[in-house]
């Protein structure tokens, strides 16, 4: 497999995988059914938490070319730049 196919057998893998391991544990089948829709809704479940995300700032760097003087002043040793 190469590219993007590896990501649909980490997901179908993500799905399966731990019914498969319970069902051999407790020696009930339905839980190869019952683990996908499990791990389906702890995903959604932990995509729907209120987790707010710090976003940093970018020191009023507003536009690429201002970003790209200070990256080229730090490059050169300039401390201070106009």
């Amino acid at each position: 497999m190469r590219g993007g196919g590896w990501g649909c057998v980490l997901v179908i893998a993500y799905l399966f995988v731990p019914g498969l391991i319970i069902a051999y544990i407790t020696h009930s089948y339905s839980w190869i059914l019952i683990g996908p829709i499990v791990m389906g809704g702890l995903l959604l479940a932990i995509a729907a938490l209120p987790i707010k995300r710090k976003i940093t700032r970018n020191n009023g760097l507003t536009n690429w070319r201002s970003i790209f003087l200070v990256q080229k002043a730090h490059m050169t040793g300039m401390t201070q730049f106009r």
